[in-house]
């Protein structure tokens, strides 16, 4: 089994919303589409 664990950073004056916005509208959908990611 591997795991993988990662530390982000948000950009210089990044609100924590916007990250989360981002991570959760941009991010997300992308990578929720690689059809070897699992859960």
């Amino acid at each position: 089994m591997i795991k993988l664990m990662y530390i982000l950073k948000r950009r210089e004056g990044m609100s924590r919303e916007e990250f989360r916005e981002y991570w959760l509208k941009n991010h997300a959908p992308i990578v929720l589409k690689m059809p070897k990611l699992r859960k």
